[in-house]
Protein backbone atom coordinates (compact mmCIF):
# COMPACT_ATOMS: atom_id res chain seq x y z
CA UNK A 1 0.00 0.00 0.00
CA UNK A 2 1.68 3.21 -0.77
CA UNK A 3 1.77 6.11 1.36
CA UNK A 4 -1.14 8.15 0.53
CA UNK A 5 -3.49 5.65 0.84
CA UNK A 6 -2.11 4.81 3.91
CA UNK A 7 -2.45 8.49 4.86
CA UNK A 8 -6.19 8.07 3.67
CA UNK A 9 -6.97 5.38 5.85
CA UNK A 10 -5.84 6.20 8.57
CA UNK A 11 -7.40 9.76 8.83
CA UNK A 12 -10.49 7.76 7.54
CA UNK A 13 -10.30 5.77 10.69
CA UNK A 14 -9.30 8.75 12.94
CA UNK A 15 -12.35 10.56 12.02
CA UNK A 16 -14.80 7.53 12.77
CA UNK A 17 -13.39 7.15 16.24
CA UNK A 18 -13.90 11.40 16.88
CA UNK A 19 -17.40 10.49 16.01
CA UNK A 20 -18.24 7.65 17.56
CA UNK A 21 -16.72 8.83 20.98
CA UNK A 22 -18.33 12.58 20.62
CA UNK A 23 -21.78 10.23 19.86
CA UNK A 24 -21.10 7.95 22.25
CA UNK A 25 -20.61 11.31 25.02
CA UNK A 26 -23.69 12.91 23.41
CA UNK A 27 -25.69 10.03 23.79
CA UNK A 28 -24.52 9.14 27.62
CA UNK A 29 -25.00 12.92 28.82
CA UNK A 30 -28.26 13.28 27.30
CA UNK A 31 -30.00 14.96 29.85
CA UNK A 32 -27.08 17.31 30.72
CA UNK A 33 -25.64 17.77 27.22
CA UNK A 34 -24.60 20.90 26.21
CA UNK A 35 -22.04 22.03 23.30
CA UNK A 36 -20.13 24.91 25.20
CA UNK A 37 -19.95 24.02 28.85
CA UNK A 38 -18.95 21.08 30.73
CA UNK A 39 -19.60 20.08 34.08
CA UNK A 40 -17.14 17.91 36.88
CA UNK A 41 -18.37 14.45 35.87
CA UNK A 42 -18.26 14.95 32.43
CA UNK A 43 -14.71 16.23 32.47
CA UNK A 44 -13.27 13.52 35.14
CA UNK A 45 -14.80 10.95 32.57
CA UNK A 46 -13.42 12.90 29.30
CA UNK A 47 -10.15 13.56 31.92
CA UNK A 48 -9.72 9.85 33.20
CA UNK A 49 -11.29 7.50 30.13
CA UNK A 50 -11.43 9.18 27.23
CA UNK A 51 -8.11 11.25 26.49
CA UNK A 52 -6.03 7.56 26.99
CA UNK A 53 -8.67 5.67 24.92
CA UNK A 54 -8.03 7.95 22.81
CA UNK A 55 -4.35 8.15 22.79
CA UNK A 56 -4.14 4.71 22.65
CA UNK A 57 -6.62 3.52 19.79
CA UNK A 58 -5.31 6.47 17.64
CA UNK A 59 -1.42 5.53 18.26
CA UNK A 60 -2.51 1.74 17.46
CA UNK A 61 -4.05 3.04 14.20
CA UNK A 62 -0.64 4.82 13.81
CA UNK A 63 2.19 2.82 14.62
CA UNK A 64 0.08 0.14 12.18
CA UNK A 65 0.54 1.89 8.95
CA UNK A 66 3.83 0.77 8.67
CA UNK A 67 7.49 1.68 8.23
CA UNK A 68 7.42 4.43 11.73
CA UNK A 69 9.78 4.20 14.56
CA UNK A 70 9.59 4.85 18.18
CA UNK A 71 10.50 8.40 18.56
CA UNK A 72 7.43 8.72 15.93
CA UNK A 73 5.12 6.96 17.66
CA UNK A 74 5.81 8.56 21.02
CA UNK A 75 5.74 11.85 19.68
CA UNK A 76 2.20 11.63 17.69
CA UNK A 77 0.71 10.33 20.85
CA UNK A 78 1.73 13.14 23.02
CA UNK A 79 0.66 15.24 20.39
CA UNK A 80 -3.02 13.49 20.82
CA UNK A 81 -3.03 13.94 24.45
CA UNK A 82 -2.18 17.47 24.33
CA UNK A 83 -4.88 17.78 21.32
CA UNK A 84 -7.54 16.02 23.92
CA UNK A 85 -6.36 18.13 27.17
CA UNK A 86 -6.70 21.21 25.07
CA UNK A 87 -10.44 20.30 23.54
CA UNK A 88 -11.98 18.93 27.04
CA UNK A 89 -10.75 21.89 29.05
CA UNK A 90 -12.38 24.00 26.54
CA UNK A 91 -16.16 23.46 28.18
CA UNK A 92 -14.72 23.20 31.28
CA UNK A 93 -13.54 26.51 31.15
CA UNK A 94 -16.43 27.52 30.04
CA UNK A 95 -19.02 26.20 32.80
CA UNK A 96 -16.71 27.62 35.35
CA UNK A 97 -17.39 31.57 33.51
CA UNK A 98 -13.77 31.67 32.30
CA UNK A 99 -12.32 32.40 28.78
CA UNK A 100 -11.09 28.91 26.95
CA UNK A 101 -8.49 30.92 26.19
CA UNK A 102 -7.03 29.84 29.37
CA UNK A 103 -6.86 25.98 28.06
CA UNK A 104 -3.51 27.40 27.31
CA UNK A 105 -2.45 26.68 30.64
CA UNK A 106 -2.89 23.22 29.79
CA UNK A 107 0.36 22.29 28.98
CA UNK A 108 1.22 23.25 32.67
CA UNK A 109 1.42 20.00 35.04
CA UNK A 110 -1.76 19.28 37.37
CA UNK A 111 -3.15 21.80 35.30
CA UNK A 112 -6.20 19.71 33.71
CA UNK A 113 -6.43 17.80 37.40
CA UNK A 114 -7.02 20.89 39.18
CA UNK A 115 -10.34 21.99 36.91
CA UNK A 116 -11.85 18.83 38.39
CA UNK A 117 -12.29 20.46 41.53
CA UNK A 118 -13.59 23.98 41.00
CA UNK A 119 -17.47 23.95 41.19
CA UNK A 120 -19.19 25.75 37.74
CA UNK A 121 -21.54 28.56 37.95
CA UNK A 122 -24.86 28.19 38.85
CA UNK A 123 -27.51 28.64 36.35
CA UNK A 124 -26.95 30.95 32.62
CA UNK A 125 -23.32 32.36 32.24
CA UNK A 126 -22.22 33.93 29.07
CA UNK A 127 -21.05 30.45 27.32
CA UNK A 128 -24.99 29.06 27.94
CA UNK A 129 -26.67 27.14 30.36
CA UNK A 130 -25.97 25.25 33.20
CA UNK A 131 -25.34 21.67 32.03
CA UNK A 132 -26.57 20.29 35.46
CA UNK A 133 -29.91 21.80 35.23
CA UNK A 134 -30.82 21.58 31.38
CA UNK A 135 -33.96 18.89 30.45
CA UNK A 136 -33.73 16.69 27.69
Amino acid sequence: MDELAKLVLFLILVGFLLFAISFFLRNLFKKNYTPTRTCRKKYAIQYFVLTPIITILITVIYSSLGDVDEKQIASFAQGIWIFCLLWFSQGRLRDMNVSPLWGILTFLPFFNFILLFPKGTDGTNKYGEDPRTQSE
